[in-house]
């Protein structure tokens, strides 16, 4: 869905660009930049009340059961389950990361901290769960919220 999601607006978005002046953003690229920018943050909610909807989130344990699973994990980190408080407190911070997302990152002081949280979950949902081209995908989606002042282009 995320994909889909992206390609459509990504391809209606180049559809709009103006290709002689390339400096020149169009308003309907805007418009498709805050389309993907609203429904990623509704995937945030999805992907949060769906992870509520499991008692491992709310105890804390479910870092420390993708951690034991073998079968899909890229690394094995078993030497991290010695410690509950550590896994509990992973477990909570990437849930808290995922329930915050998509109220601070509309904030331009809270919205590199923001990314740097969710970097870091992507990378730590790849490692666990196997899951690369979805973890890859997060990530460039959330690409979407790096502005051009925040990339040294302040005008």
């Amino acid at each position: 869905a995320i994909l889909c999601m992206l390609f459509l607006y990504l391809s209606v978005g180049s559809l709009c660009v103006d290709f002689r002046d390339r400096n020149a953003l169009s308003w309907t690229s805007n418009v498709v930049t805050r389309l993907i920018q609203v429904h990623l943050c509704g995937f945030y909610v999805l992907i949060a009340t769906s992870k509520l909807g499991s008692p491992v989130w709310w105890t804390g344990e479910a870092a420390w059961y993708l951690i034991t699973d073998v079968q899909h994990r890229l690394v094995d980190l078993a030497v991290l389950t010695n410690s509950p408080f550590l896994m509990n407190g992973i477990t909570h911070l990437w849930l808290l990361t995922e329930l915050l997302f998509p109220v601070l990152i509309w904030n331009r002081h809270t919205r590199p901290l923001m990314l740097l949280l969710v970097t870091i979950s992507w990378i730590w949902t790849a490692f666990l769960t196997g899951l690369v081209a979805y973890s890859l995908l997060m990530f460039a989606a959330n690409l979407v919220f790096v502005t051009r002042d925040a990339a040294g282009d302040k005008k």
